[in-house]
Parts: C-alpha cells; structure tokens; sequence
C-alpha cells in the first residue's frame, strides 16, 4: 500500500513539473518579445490558414482558442470562410520579412475576403499560397466603394466583442468609413487605424493572465476614436513614408529584445 502511494506522489510531483515546464508564456512586448511552447493551429471548421508554407501559425494558446471561437461566432453570424494569416513563428520573435509585432503569440491577421469562393468551399492548398488579398483602398487611400461590403464591419464588430481582444488595426480610411456610420458604438473604441492595413485587419489580444514578463500597451484611449484624433491620419505627416532602412532596423531588433528571449531563440 506504502509503495502504491508513494508511487501516486511521484506521478503527481513529475505531472506537475511537467506542466510547469511546459506552461506558454508570452514574454517581452508585441514588437520585441518572444513566446514560449506555443501551439500551433491548422484548418478548422469556418477558417483556413493562408500562405501555410509560411510556418506562421504558432501562437498563444489564448489565441489559438480566440481564432477557434471567432471563427466559430463568425460562421453562425454571416456564414463564410475566415482566412487567417500571420499569426507568428514557433517561438515568436522577429521576423525576416513582414511585420515589427506578432513576436508574443498575441498578434493575428484576417483577411478581408467577400467573394463566392470563399463563402460556398473551401479552398484549395494551391489558393491559399497564391490567390492575392483583396485591398479595400487605392494608392491614394481612398476606399473603393466597389469592394466594400457589409460584411466587413460584421466581422470588425464581432471580433471586437471578445474580452480577450485589445485592440483591432485597420486602415485609417476603413476607420473614416466605419465613423460615418458607426460612431458612438461601443464596439468601435478597439477599431484603432494604423499604416497598412487595407487587405487585411490586425487582431491584438490582451495579455494573458499567469504572464507576468508579458508588456501590455498603454490603455486606448476613451471614446469611439471618431474625434480629432482621427483627422492627422490624413495629413502630410501620416502620410510620410518610412524608408526600407528604417523598416529593416525596426524588424530585426534582437539585441533589444528582454534577456529571457534571447537566451530562448538562441536555442537549437
């Protein structure tokens, strides 16, 4: 019996350093961080990854639990297929190419996508490596009314509803056109624009609880973002475009990221 039990205690001791051991830790912040045991995702009911070849699918599992839910609230709402993007690399980190964030686990892009194709089947492995988004603004930044649907805020206005979520990217004039029909939503106040972000809608979650290194952003601030704030976004000084060499500093920043990341990705 003695011997029984105490085999019991070890199982449990050895269980329980396991999941300590194996425990996902979002570390640093979204643009200099790293992610520890992150969990992949694949193909699932009412969402697709894109450019799988890319190895991008490796997040939090908060957010591998947000795309599922999303996804899932999504299909029932509007129908359709989500196309998910970039999320982030196995132990998060820079990137080589494409984004500054999706370093913790906690960033996420979506495509904006409304066509019969995506809404009636699934697509194929070769569609999702080479079919090209769909940008909802011209070079000038002027949203193409042609393109845009309903469905776009459905989606915006879904995502936003999930606690965990804290704040959502878009296009400073996919932000203009949500004002004018939308403002004073509450759903709007995650809707933050940003450069870019005119093919797809960028997801950032909180960080999550038990994550102590993890940086949280400062607090938006109140209201719908529908003021004034909104308005520089149109001027001369937004519209500024930042260098290829100023981009490649702000992506490959190892040696600022927290000392916990760069003993983490320097492992084989």
């Amino acid at each position: 019996m003695k011997l029984i039990l105490g085999l019991f205690l070890l199982t449990l001791i050895y269980s329980s350093n396991v999941v300590a051991r194996d425990a996902s830790e979002s570390i640093g912040s979204y643009t200099s961080g790293c992610v520890k045991n992150s969990e992949t995702i694949k193909d699932g009911d009412g969402y697709q990854m894109m450019r799988p070849s890319r190895g991008r699918n490796f997040g939090h599992p908060v957010m591998i639990q947000f795309i599922q839910s999303y996804a899932k609230k999504l299909k029932e709402e509007s129908g359709g297929m989500l196309l998910v993007g970039d999320i982030g690399e196995r132990k998060g980190g820079p990137m080589e190419y494409g984004h500054a964030s999706h370093q913790v686990g906690l960033d996420v892009d979506f495509w904006f996508w409304f066509t019969p194709e995506s809404l009636n089947r699934p697509l194929t492995r070769d569609e999702r490596e080479t079919i090209s988004a769909v940008y909802l603004t011209d070079e000038a930044g002027t949203l193409k009314r042609d393109i845009w649907s309903h469905r776009f805020p459905q989606m915006l206005r879904i995502a936003s509803g999930f606690d965990v979520v804290d704040r959502i990217f878009v296009n400073p004039s996919i932000k203009r056109e949500l004002c004018v029909h939308y403002s004073g939503e509450k759903w709007m106040h995650k809707i933050r624009p940003w450069w870019g972000h005119d093919a797809h809608f960028h997801v950032r979650l909180k960080c999550p609880k038990g994550n102590p290194q993890c940086l949280p952003q400062a607090p938006l601030p109140a209201g719908d973002g529908c003021d004034s704030s909104l308005i520089w976004w149109f001027g001369k000084e937004a519209r500024l475009p930042a260098t290829k060499a100023d981009a490649s500093k702000k992506l490959h920043r190892f040696d600022k990221l927290p000392k916990a990341c760069k003993e983490y990705l320097g492992q084989k």
